[in-house]
């Protein structure tokens, strides 16, 4: 998958984790769209994490860690995500940050794997890839695919408020406003 795709679906990752947190886990809502922005970066990471750059003498991109290699090892995205999870269900509320941040990079390699470019999955060397398709044959109807899962999660994570939503928008957007506005005095005094 390139870039864009990453960016899709790493937004409605992000937006399904943020409501996620807010709904059940009374996660303060500033640190639930904190959140929701880290699993968007995440679900680039494990690209940007290889420091590419452009070599004008060679005309090639370089890069310090050598592509699908250990910033693709799936293994420590997992483990990296269960430890923060762990310690988030804890009681750690700030565990979620890094908890987000490694759901993206989960999500980045899990969409990466259906292409025929071989990514470590128990070791940091070799790798496994499953040949279905090119890089960025599918991203479309994969981008297509999570926004619609993205809609039925928010349909689903509202539904006992849509009639309520729909008649006073601006009641819960002024609820919404001055909760952030409340905790952004808590953090400044």
């Amino acid at each position: 998958m390139y870039r864009k795709g990453h960016m899709i679906t790493g937004i409605n990752l992000g937006v399904c984790l943020t409501i996620g947190a807010i709904n059940w886990f009374n996660v303060p809502y500033l640190i639930a769209i904190v959140s929701g922005y880290l699993t968007y970066k995440g679900s680039m990471a494990p690209d940007y994490l290889e420091m590419r750059w452009f070599d004008r003498e060679k005309q090639e991109i370089r890069s310090i860690i050598p592509h699908r290699t250990i910033t693709h090892w799936l293994l420590l995205w997992v483990a990296c995500m269960v430890f923060a999870g762990y310690k988030f269900y804890q009681g750690g509320v700030w565990w979620l940050l890094p908890f987000a941040y490694c759901a993206g990079g989960v999500l980045h390699i899990l969409l990466d794997l259906p292409n025929k470019k071989p990514i470590p999955i128990f070791l940091p060397v070799g790798g496994t890839c499953l040949k279905w398709w090119a890089s960025n044959e599918k991203q479309g109807i994969i981008c297509l695919i999570t926004s619609l899962l993205m809609a039925g999660f928010i349909y689903l994570s509202f539904i006992d408020r849509w009639q309520d939503i729909a008649t006073e928008p601006m009641k819960y957007w002024q609820a919404f406003c001055q909760q952030v506005e409340y905790e952004m005095k808590r953090l400044a005094g």
